[in-house]
């Protein structure tokens, strides 16, 4: 009877553990981001993922991160990341300041882009333009960049 109960409670344990595990899957999911367009290979792309409006383009970011560019293509993934409203934003940044480069008038003179490819002309964009949702369990989002 004991041995049977034990058994039980195991099955059970298992099961629990199955289930948080399927579970943690269909809430977290894997963004993978593909820019385009870069006009060379030299310096890096800087992205930023955003959660909310604060801060979109430049600050408060959830996630940043740096990476190298091969033939004109720059790639970036993040996994395990709560299912939910996200927004990219990327620079290429050609001289690897680690920021955006303007001219006089305060435009952009290095390449700039974010998620669902806006193209304001006299400002920068805006999160609502570049939201998009994160489902389970991959994804993949392609951005251009606009000199």
């Amino acid at each position: 009877m004991m041995k049977a109960f034990a058994t039980a409670i195991l099955c059970g344990l298992a099961a629990l553990t199955q289930s948080a595990a399927l579970v943690r899957a269909q809430t977290t999911a894997t963004l993978d981001i593909v820019v385009t367009g870069l006009r060379t290979d030299q310096g890096q792309v800087m992205l930023s993922l955003h959660q909310k409006a604060e801060g979109f383009p430049g600050n408060n970011a959830y996630r940043q991160q740096l990476v190298s560019i091969q033939g004109g293509v720059a790639r970036f993934s993040y996994s395990d990341l709560p299912i939910g409203s996200y927004a990219v934003a990327i620079i290429h940044d050609e001289n690897g300041n680690r920021k955006m480069d303007t001219n006089w008038l305060g435009l952009p003179k290095e390449g700039w882009g974010a998620s669902r490819d806006p193209r304001p002309s006299m400002r920068g964009p805006r999160f609502e333009e570049a939201v998009f949702e994160l489902k389970a369990p991959r994804q993949e989002v392609r951005l251009s960049v606009k000199y």
